[in-house]
Formats: C-alpha cells, structure tokens, sequence
C-alpha cells in the first residue's frame, strides 16, 4: 500500500500489472517508473503475490504458466530491493496497513484560515514549552490536520490515562443495550465471594450508576487507588469493597479510577471475557482500531479507569463515534440513548484529549505529556476553534 504525503481523499488506484514473464530486473524498473508517476495527496494500492522459488513454490503452476515459483520469487525480489526502497524514501511516500487503507479516516484539505491557524498553535506550542506529542483535526468527518511531535509517533499506541474510561464506560453501555446489565444492577451482586465481614448500608447502595458518575461514596477516591495499586498482592476488587463509603453513593463525587476498575471486572464477571476482549468485535473492529494493548491489575483484570493505549487516530475515530451518535458507517455502534448519557469529552493525566465540538461538526483528538491541562486546552480555543 503506498501512500504519497499530503492532503489524501479515498482514492485507490492500480499500478500497471508488472507481468509474470519479465526478469527480476525488468519488474523494478517497471515498477520504479510506476512509482515515479505516483500523485500526491492520493492513495495507490499496489496488489501482487510474493513468494520463493523453491521446490514447493514449482509443484505450482498451470498450461501457460510454468514459471509460477520464479515469476513470484521476483516479486518477494523486487518489494525487497535496495533501489526500490529508497525511490519510496526519496518521494516520501509512505507505506501503510491494509487496515488504514480500508478503515482509516478520509483525509480532506484543510482551509487557508486552518492551515494558518495550525501554524500559530504550533508555535504557541513551542514557545510555552508544551510537550505536546500529536494533534489530530477532523471536520464533517474528514481529518483536516494532523501532527506529531517529539515522542508522539503516528503508527504508535499512546498511553491514554484516564480516557481510558471512556472505552470502559462504553463497554457497560454495550452491556446495558444486550440487556445483560443495568445502571441500578447493586455492585455488591457481582463479587458474594470479596465482600468485607460487616457490608455498610452505604456499600450495599452503590450501583452501576454510581461507578460511572464516579459518586460512589468514598471521601478520598485517590486513597482507594493507592491503597490497591501500591499493594498489588492483595485483590484490588477486595479492596475496593473494603474501602469505607462515608458518603451515600450518587450524593458525593470523587475522581475515581478504581471504580472504573470494578466495572471492568463486572464486565469481565458478566461476560467470561477480558474488557479488551469484549470490546474488539463491538467497538474496536467496526472502527478499525487494532493492536490494542490494555494494562491488567495482578487478578488478570484490564485496569479499566488506566492503562489503555491507542493511537492518535484511534481517539479521533472514537470521537468521530460519539458525534454520530454512535452509528458508524450505518451501523449503530453505540446507543443514541447511551451517547446522550455520556459526556462529551474525554481527558487524561498528562493532557490526553478527545475534543467532541457538536456545532462545528468537529472532533479534536490530542495526546502529550502537559501538566497544566488547562493551558493546553486555552491554546487549542485561542488558536484553532477559531479556525473550523
């Protein structure tokens, strides 16, 4: 797959066939002069069959077509050769996965007033010293603009922090729509086995709901998620239930990761099956997110509110979701009702972003290493919302 750098709308095309009766030698010229007429801003699907002249490859032929094994040894030679390589590398174009080709998101020309605009923010960027790893623009569902910088990397996973609870929220609401769950399910229900001696009135109030809304009663959320994560021997589910509820559950918020952590493992409880696991055929493979890589807590549970990496696009992907009610390609993902419940944003530790900006059709996906995230997120205001 050979993809030209620049703006790139969905365009396939063919190279001519390079021929199965011409030599090694006359393939890469044929095929060098193919890429050398290469357009940029579009993409080129180049399909042949590689393989090796050897004495299984010459059990393989038909009348007309003897020569199979030679004829696919000098296609293995010819997307091998040094020359060919480094035409690929002088042109810029760049080689992508099938699974770009087919699922990734179109690419469109960005306005004069956007490119500007990613101008000025860049370097605004660059002069408060923010350690912003990648940016990625999408309007009426094409991406406009897209950068990466310092130890962001475009074919990369980036650790997603806590929005990483969006994935996770999204695989309840999945849940909920098989009715195989429900917000008022008692949390208490899912784990008889890792309840504490004496069950508050509090603990045994709190709901599905109340580990979304991150209310579930707890006075300091983050003592709960360092109590479990900083005594990895013990189970974290056990923990969790034997955290004092000081609060009614739904009367109090706290920014609780480990509540999003038991809704992996009631996912996990429900189903037979890891989040990630549960989610690959629902969410990840419909948007063609792949080589997903989620951290586990030591009872072999995905961390659920942590531990998630994507790559950029992957976050503008699930924006893009969310903005379209979570129909995707005609296909209703998510629920309207459950995209209506959730909130419009996702944030992350360190400035990790999924911007959803309904009344400009838009969706800003960010991912860096920024301690001050307001500041990140009033240069994205100043410079590009203007902008789209």
């Amino acid at each position: 797959m050979i993809q030209p750098r620049a703006s790139i709308p969905r365009l396939l095309k063919l190279p001519p066939r390079i021929g199965w009766s011409r030599t090694s030698a006359e393939k890469e010229e044929s095929f060098i002069r193919s890429l050398n007429k290469l357009e940029a801003g579009k993409r080129y699907l180049f399909l042949d069959h590689p393989a090796l002249d050897n004495e299984e490859m010459r059990t393989v032929f038909h009348i007309g077509y003897e020569q199979v094994a030679l004829d696919r040894q000098g296609v293995t030679d010819l997307l091998t050769s040094p020359r060919v390589k480094q035409v690929i590398e002088d042109k810029g174009i760049k080689l992508i996965s099938i699974n770009q080709l087919t699922k990734g998101l179109p690419r469109s020309t960005a306005s004069k007033k956007l490119e500007k605009a990613m101008e000025k923010y860049l370097d605004a960027v660059q002069k408060a010293n923010q350690d912003l790893h990648s940016i990625m623009i999408v309007q009426h569902g094409n991406v406009l603009a897209e950068k990466w910088i310092g130890e962001g990397k475009e074919d990369e996973p980036h650790i997603l922090s806590s929005v990483s609870k969006t994935f996770t929220a999204s695989a309840v609401g999945l849940l909920i729509s098989e009715g195989r769950l429900k917000l008022t399910d008692k949390v208490i229900s899912f784990f008889p086995d890792k309840l504490p001696a004496n069950v508050s009135e509090n603990l045994k109030a709190m709901t599905i709901r109340d580990l979304l809304t991150m209310t579930c009663g707890h006075d300091t959320a983050s003592s709960v998620n360092t109590q479990a994560t900083e005594t990895p021997a013990k189970d974290w589910v056990e923990q969790f239930l034997a955290h004092p509820v000081e609060h009614k559950p739904g009367t109090f918020f706290a920014n609780n990761s480990l509540g999003t952590y038991m809704l992996s493992a009631i996912v996990q409880k429900v189903t037979g099956e890891k989040l990630v696991d549960y989610l690959y055929p629902r969410l990840f493979r419909p948007l063609g997110i792949v080589n997903v890589k989620w951290q586990e807590s030591p009872q072999g549970i995905n961390c659920g509110g942590w531990g998630l990496y994507l790559k950029t696009e992957d976050l503008a992907k699930m924006g893009q979701l969310f903005l379209q009610k979570g129909k995707w390609n005609g296909r209703q993902v998510l629920s309207e009702e459950w995209i209506a419940e959730t909130s419009a944003r996702a944030n992350g530790a360190n400035g990790q972003y999924i911007l959803v900006i309904p009344e400009k059709d838009a969706v800003i996906a960010v991912t860096a290493h920024i301690g001050d995230m307001q500041v990140e997120l009033d240069l994205i205001w100043k410079y590009l919302l203007p902008a789209l």
